[in-house]
């Protein structure tokens, strides 16, 4: 099972939306965090990650408008370059951290 989520929505509707349903889905732990942008390229960290692992790491696409205005789908098959950068890596990102 997978739902779509808007990148305007933000926790509180994703937790309402889980209670109508009886589903879980990995949302920020903040009700007015949004579910995408800054909080899943940061990784996506909840009160579940223990149990169900990242935010990040729970993305199956991303349709995106680019900066020369075309709506792209991006995903492991469409746009991978895309969908990992999109997916995000955060602050202790590896490639962030070594040292030169």
């Amino acid at each position: 099972m997978a739902v779509r989520i808007g990148s305007g929505v933000e926790a509180w509707e994703v937790s309402n939306l889980m209670v109508a349903h009886n589903i879980t889905v990995v949302a920020a732990g903040c009700n007015t965090v949004g579910g995408s942008g800054g909080w899943m390229s940061s990784g996506g960290h909840t009160t579940v990650t223990s149990t169900f692992g990242l935010g990040a790491d729970q993305a199956l696409s991303f349709e995106v408008v680019t900066a020369d205005g075309r709506l792209v789908t991006a995903d492991p098959l469409t746009n991978q370059d895309l969908f990992w950068a999109l997916r995000g890596g955060g602050g202790g990102n590896r490639s962030q951290t070594q040292s030169i």
